[in-house]
């Protein structure tokens, strides 16, 4: 027999071996990813945020300058 075929064919059968495990794992995370972004998606419709009364979005204005100028410019956003 001729050893060259016989150890090209190893090599051949580990590499495609590899390429299928690597394509079946890019499948299943590939289907994972699509499961968790469309439960995302999902999550983010259903949420009931108000932008205008949320305390922690403040824009950048507001915490640019002392407090005196910001009362005086009528920028200055007191928490109730």
């Amino acid at each position: 027999m001729n050893v060259l075929a016989i150890v090209l064919g190893v090599i051949g059968g580990i590499i495609a071996i590899g390429l299928a495990l690597l394509l079946i794992w890019k499948l299943l995370v590939t289907i994972h990813d699509r499961r968790e972004f469309a439960k995302f998606e999902k999550d983010r419709q259903n949420a009931k945020w108000d932008m205008v009364s949320c305390i922690v979005y403040i824009g950048y204005y507001v915490s640019a300058g002392f407090p005196v100028m910001l009362r005086e410019w009528g920028l200055y956003l007191t928490v109730d």
